[in-house]
C-alpha cells in the first residue's frame, strides 16, 4: 500500500509537470506563429517599398539617384534580416512542434498508468478495511505517503522546467524549512481506532462569512476549527490558535486539496482534515502551532448559528 501510494503520487507529480510544460510550450508555439505571420506581413511591406523605389528610380533626376540607391540598399538589408529571422522562427516552430507532440504522447501514456494505480490503491484500501484497519488509519497512511512523496519530488525534481507559480491570497505556507511527517508502517495499523468526528464533514464544513466564523470561534480552545467558502472561490480554514482566530486558504487543484504546493495532494477535504488532526499546521506556517483538533460543530460545544454545507 505504501509503495503503491508513493509511486502513484510521484507519477501524478510527473504528470502535472508534463502538463505544465505542454501548456507553456503550446503558448510559445502560438506566439511564434503570430510572430512569423507578423514578419511575413512586414516583408510584404518592404517588398512593396522596393517596387516603388524601382519606379521612382526610372523617373528620378540625376541628383536624386544616389539617395534612391541608398534607400533601396537599406530596404534590401532590412528585408534580408526579416526573412532570416522568419526562417529561424519557422525552424524553431518545427522543433517545438515535435517537442510538443512528444509531451502529448507522454501525457497520454501516463493517464492509463495513473488510472491503474488508483484502482490498485482502492483495492488495497478495501483489503485493509476488510482486515480490521479503520478508515482513519488508512487515510492517515495515504496522506503521509503523499506528503513524503511530494517532498521527495520537490527535493529531487525530475527536470528543471521551473516551479509552480506563486499562489495569490493569504496562504498557510510561510515556513522556510519543511518538516516531513513520519511515514507510518503497516504494522502500526493493526489496531482499530475509534472514528474521529473529523470524518463527518458536517462537524466542520459550514457556509458562513469570515466575520461569522470569528464570532462562532470566539472563546473556543486552541485547535477549534471550521472550513468555509472563501471569497476567492476556494475554501478557507478558520482556526483558533494562541487565543485568536487565524485564517488561511485551502487550495483545490487537479491533484487534490492542500494548504500549499507541493502538498495539495489530498483527494478530499475530509482526508485533508483527518491528516492535520494528527499533524501540526506548523509545518506550513511557524505561527500555527496547532493541529485541527476540535471540529467546531462536533458534539459538546455550543454551536448555534452555523449552517452546514452539503
Amino acid at each position: 500500500m505504501v509503495e503503491i501510494r508513493t509511486d502513484l503520487i510521484k507519477k501524478s507529480l510527473i504528470f502535472e509537470e508534463l502538463t505544465n510544460a505542454f501548456n507553456t510550450s503550446n503558448e510559445e508555439l502560438n506566439n511564434k506563429r503570430q510572430a512569423i505571420e507578423a514578419f511575413g506581413e512586414a516583408a510584404n511591406v518592404f517588398e512593396e517599398q522596393l517596387k516603388l523605389q524601382q519606379k521612382l528610380h526610372k523617373d528620378a533626376r540625376p541628383h536624386e539617384v544616389k539617395k534612391l540607391i541608398e534607400n533601396a540598399e537599406l530596404l534590401r538589408s532590412c528585408l534580408s534580416d526579416l526573412y532570416e529571422t522568419k526562417t529561424s522562427l519557422e525552424d524553431s516552430l518545427k522543433s517545438q512542434t515535435a517537442y510538443n507532440l512528444t509531451l502529448e504522447r507522454e501525457i497520454h501514456g501516463l493517464k492509463p498508468v495513473l488510472l491503474a494505480g488508483y484502482k490498485r490503491q482502492e483495492k488495497h484500501a478495501h483489503w485493509l478495511k476488510s482486515h480490521g484497519v479503520s478508515a482513519v488509519s488508512i487515510n492517515a497512511l495515504l496522506a503521509n505517503c503523499a506528503t513524503l512523496a511530494a517532498a521527495q519530488a520537490q527535493q529531487n525534481p525530475a527536470s528543471g522546467d521551473g516551479s509552480d507559480p506563486n499562489m495569490s491570497g493569504t496562504s498557510c505556507s510561510s515556513a522556510s524549512t519543511t518538516v516531513l511527517p513520519v511515514l507510518p508502517s503497516l504494522s502500526c495499523l493493526n489496531h482499530t481506532e475509534a472514528d474521529l468526528p473529523h470524518q463527518d464533514e458536517k462537524t466542520w464544513l459550514v457556509r458562513m462569512s469570515r466575520a461569522q466564523a470569528e464570532a462562532l470561534l470566539a472563546g473556543k480552545p486552541d485547535g477549534t476549527f471550521l472550513i468555509r467558502p472563501s471569497t476567492t472561490g476556494q475554501f478557507a480554514l478558520s482556526i483558533v490558535c494562541s487565543g485568536s482566530t487565524k485564517h488561511c486558504l485551502v487550495y483545490e487543484t487537479e491533484r487534490g486539496f492542500g494548504f500549499a504546493e507541493p502538498y495539495n495532494i489530498y483527494p478530499s477535504l475530509v482526508e485533508l482534515v483527518v491528516h492535520y488532526a494528527g499533524n501540526s499546521l506548523e509545518e506550513h506556517n511557524d505561527d500555527l502551532k496547532t493541529t485541527l483538533a476540535y471540529p467546531v460543530l462536533a458534539p459538546g460545544p455550543v454551536t448555534a448559528g452555523a449552517t452546514t454545507m452539503g
